[in-house]
């Protein structure tokens, strides 16, 4: 008896399931590859994203601009002012969703789709959240002088 072991044979690579044109195409799921066909498409659904909630963050600026004038009128109908708090309040009203839309944009642009949704969103609940802790302040603080 001999102390011979066999010779195992190199191992085969397996056939492509589908035809190597349609691997590298623009649908291929291999790393690296794109989903989409174009950089175009990609674009068009973040300039989408950006529109849509740059409406909604827009309303947040129009609500902060509202409460700031009727703020302002109902002290001068009482006879007062705002204080320096108040005012710094009402503006930060108005700018927060200008600010934090700017940075949602900035950081959302290159990630994707469901990560600039993501934080759009965050974004969005930041500002609303922001609005709704001034117009507790107003109604529960002594901020006209």
């Amino acid at each position: 008896m001999s102390d011979t072991t066999p010779e195992r044979e190199p191992a085969r690579k397996r056939a492509p399931i589908l035809p190597k044109d349609v691997q590298t195409g623009p649908l291929s799921t291999r790393p690296g590859t794109s989903r989409t066909t174009s950089g175009v498409s990609r674009r068009w659904g973040a300039t989408t994203l950006a529109v849509i909630f740059g409406l909604l963050y827009a309303y947040d600026v129009w609500e902060g601009l509202d409460w700031l004038v009727l703020n302002v009128q109902g002290a001068a109908s009482l006879d007062t002012t705002v204080t320096g708090t108040g005012w710094a309040s009402l503006i930060l009203v108005v700018l927060a969703p200008v600010l934090l839309f700017v940075a949602a944009f900035l950081i959302a642009r290159r990630r994707a789709f469901f990560l600039q949704i993501l934080i759009y969103v965050a974004g969005w609940a930041a500002a609303s959240a922001l609005y709704l802790s001034i117009v507790t302040l107003f109604s529960s603080a002594s901020i006209i002088a």
